[in-house]
């Protein structure tokens, strides 16, 4: 996992947020086009759409989501950074997806060897993973 680039998105979402924007540009990475499939899943982003150069730095455009002017994501963190992960056993994602995602508090995302997950598809596919972010 890219995690720069992908902490670089999460910075860049929650900067967006912050200051209203509707529309942000992010660099390309694959795990990123997967977060932000969740993102939209979820309806915590409104859409996005990946641009393409020729010298290969292509860039992912964001299109910010707002409920009446206020942002639909309160708090976005990356979990599992650097060199400190933080791995889920199947075992333990029940509980995890008890406290966060199902009582409606947010959304936990992590990569499991079946792709980038929810905590809910992970329980539904009988899979662990490393969590890498929660959005809240």
């Amino acid at each position: 996992m890219k995690t720069n680039i992908t902490i670089s998105m999460l910075t860049s979402i929650r900067n967006g947020f912050m200051v209203n924007k509707e529309k942000i540009k992010v660099e390309y990475s694959k795990i990123n086009v997967e977060i932000l499939t969740i993102l939209v899943n979820e309806g915590y982003i409104k859409s996005f759409s990946i641009e393409k150069f020729k010298n290969n730095l292509n860039y992912i455009n964001i299109n910010l989501s707002y409920v009446n002017k206020i942002s639909s994501i309160q708090e976005i963190k990356a979990i599992s950074k650097g060199k400190c992960y933080k791995y889920v056993k199947l075992e333990e994602m029940q509980q995890i997806h008890n406290q966060y995602g199902k009582a409606g508090k947010g959304t936990l995302i992590f990569t499991t060897n079946k792709g980038v997950l929810t905590g809910a598809e992970a329980i539904k596919k009988h899979v662990g993973g490393k969590l890498i972010l929660g959005v809240f």
